[in-house]
This record gives C-alpha cells, structure tokens and sequence, in this order.
C-alpha cells in the first residue's frame, strides 16, 4: 500500500526479518556514528561438573563451524537446520565468504563510527538510566503518545516557531543532568525509600508535562 514503518530492534530480530520477508521488503541498518557494537560474552563457570565438555563447547563456538552457524542460512551446508541464528559473526573472512549467501546485512569490521562507548560510565548509570526511562516514557506511554501527536498535530502549527519549541523542549527535557543522574546513583538511589520516591516523583512530574502541554495546544 505504499507504506513504510521503522523502529529499533537488535541485530538477530532485524536481521531474521530482513531474511524472512526479503531485503527489498524490510532492511536493518546500523546508522553511521550512532551504533556501537560490542561482543557477545562467551564464558565457561567455575569448577564446571564437565570442564573439558565445557571447554569443547567453548572452543566450537569460536571455531569456523561454530561462527558459520551464525550467518549461514537455515539449510545451507554448514548452517542450522531447524532454526536461523542471525548474528554477526567474530571472524571477519567470513563475511566476504558467505557474502552471496548469508542473510547478515551488515559487516561490523567495514563500519566507520566515530561513536565512543564507556564501560565506565555505563556501569555507573545503568540501573538508574532504566528506572528513569521506565518512569518517563513507559509507565507513562498512554499519555505521552498523545502529547506526542499533539505536537505534529495542525493546532500546534497554528503557533509560533518559539512556541513550537518551548513545547518540544517541554516534552524531550529530562529531569535531570547526567551529572545529577550519577550523583544520585551513588547517594539516593541507594536508599531503597529515597529511591521509590525518586522513581514516583519522575513519573508524577512526566505525566504533568504531558498533561500540561495537551492542554496548551488544545486551548490554541
């Protein structure tokens, strides 16, 4: 019908769609400076019941066979025969070995990003980070979507271009600084009672933000 629809999505999901409907019906696509890859781990436990099974397995898995698995198609000499992995594969030969066949669209070792990824930093604001998204936009969707479509709807063109961005600005503004962010992660959020009122105050503050500009487009 000549429509298009597009979203985020992990590299198996997009990839397994790609290779079940086509690439001229669904593409996955890394943007150029905004994607960060990083491996998969691969570990065996300590004092494992079966060590050298453990290490067998281990060893295949990084082996030529083991990666092939991942980006061959499901059937294909070499390939899974029951379900398609999708997944970039460690060993860079392989992409331009299987490049006629495998449905992987993309080959991590030929991507230039200037996009710099901190283990650090991630570490550091991880859980609060997903608290916060949780609070902001998904425990709150049902009224965020709305404002969202009042911000592309024809009464909020009817404003001016300041006041288009005073009320963009009002919906993307976080709550807080990443600098506020970490020091709360290392102070409140520790509190499990500082922490559930932290998380109750972001959501409170959202919905009032949503509610608030609904209610500025629709008296214009």
């Amino acid at each position: 019908m000549g429509d298009s629809a597009y979203g985020v999505a992990i590299d198996s999901y997009g990839e397994a769609q790609a290779g079940y409907y086509g690439p001229e019906n669904v593409s996955f696509l890394l943007p150029a400076g905004q994607t960060m890859i990083d491996p998969d781990s691969i570990a065996i436990l300590k004092n494992p019941p079966h060590p050298e099974m453990a290490q067998h397995f281990l060893e295949f898995v990084l082996s030529r066979a083991g990666q092939s698995l991942w980006m061959l198609p499901k059937g294909a000499p070499g390939g899974a025969t029951r379900n398609i992995i999708n997944r970039m594969s460690v060993m860079p030969a392989l992409y331009d070995e299987y490049a006629a066949t495998t449905p992987t669209l993309n080959n991590p070792f030929k991507m230039h990003s200037d996009f710099v990824y901190s283990n650090e930093l991630g570490s550091r604001r991880r859980n609060i980070l997903s608290f916060l998204i949780a609070a902001t936009m998904i425990d709150t969707h049902d009224v965020l979507v709305p404002a969202w479509k009042a911000l592309h709807s024809p009464a909020m063109q009817k404003l001016s271009p300041e006041r288009q961005q005073a009320l963009l600005a009002q919906l993307t503004t976080p709550p807080c600084s990443e600098a506020e962010l970490l020091h709360l992660a290392e102070t409140d959020w520790k509190n499990p009672v500082k922490r559930t009122a932290l998380v109750n105050a972001w959501q409170s503050a959202a919905l009032d933000r949503y509610k608030s500009i609904l209610a500025q487009i629709d008296s214009n």
